[in-house]
């Protein structure tokens, strides 16, 4: 229901009767009470709509909350297991590299030129010519 339309100023001179006063339209008591309740209605809408905003901001903020506390719930034992993995590796790791120094050590033993005599000495079982053969004797053993 919509209110009547302001007539215009043509048509209040029409009306008027032509005494020479001008026409002061006096406030009526229903023009001064609606802005009040307009007021108050805007009050109320303006309350609800903030509670509406204050409810949706915390809604999502509470949801955001629960999505990154079940992510770090998921990713603490993968972390776990990866850094265990991890460990592991390192050891394994570590105990090659041991293993890798001792071959290159090996190999550059047998084939360095001034250890060759001493390797080839060592893998034939032969002396050079040079050499006596030294042999220990228990004195106190009984010969056989």
């Amino acid at each position: 229901m919509s209110p009547a339309p302001l007539p215009s100023l043509a048509e209040i001179e029409e009306r008027a009767p032509q005494s020479g006063k001008p026409i002061i339209a006096a406030p009526s008591r229903r023009s001064t009470d609606r802005p009040r309740a307009r007021a108050s209605q805007r009050r109320g809408v303006v309350r609800q709509s903030t509670v509406l905003e204050a409810s949706v901001k915390l809604t999502v903020n509470l949801l955001l909350g629960v999505v990154a506390a079940s992510t770090l719930a998921r990713l603490v034992p993968y972390y776990r297991g990866q850094s265990a993995e991890l460990s592991s590796l390192q050891q394994a790791t570590h105990q090659l590299s041991q293993e890798n120094q001792a071959l290159w050590a090996e190999f550059s033993r047998n084939f360095a030129p001034e250890q060759a005599s001493q390797v080839m000495q060592e893998q034939s079982g032969r002396q050079a010519a040079t050499q006596m053969p030294v042999v220990w004797v228990d004195p106190l053993a009984t010969p056989e």
